[in-house]
């Protein structure tokens, strides 16, 4: 069973107190009548947000490409797409957390499918995508970490 949480007594309030609070000002002077039941904020996710890993996208590449002699050719060129791409993302997420801390995603221990996103991590496609960047990262010594 899904635990829900209620808004008003989640960690996640505090992240996004100022935008709703100004929305929903602008709701009840509109006319909108006042909310007394609260919100549920779901913190169920957790195995998406691994899934943005980049042990995760590489090995994905990886299984997805290596069926075919073609796509063991593109491999390379795919694989550093996706590292670049993942490069840019991150630094995109950081000059927003910059500008506003309040959109930082909460670590994930807090989510309530922690469990399920562990087993993710425990999956062979991410530990490929793992055991491949910890290869690249020691190739002076033959991979070998």
């Amino acid at each position: 069973m899904v635990k829900k949480n209620r808004f008003w007594n989640n960690r996640l309030c505090n992240q996004i107190w100022k935008q709703w609070n100004f929305y929903y000002e602008q709701w009840l002077k509109a006319g909108g009548s006042l909310n007394t039941k609260g919100f549920i904020a779901r913190t169920t996710y957790g195995y998406e947000r691994v899934r943005y890993h980049l042990s995760y996208k590489l090995s994905y590449a990886i299984i997805n490409n290596y069926k075919s002699f073609r796509g063991c050719l593109k491999l390379p060129f795919v694989l550093i797409a996706i590292v670049l791409k993942h490069k840019r993302e991150a630094k995109f997420y950081e000059c927003i957390i910059q500008k506003e801390p309040h959109l930082k995603l909460p670590p994930l221990s807090s989510y309530e499918d922690y469990k399920s996103a562990i087993r993710e991590k425990q999956t062979f496609s991410y530990r490929l995508g793992s055991a491949l960047i910890k290869a690249c990262k020691t190739f002076h010594k033959g991979g070998i970490p």
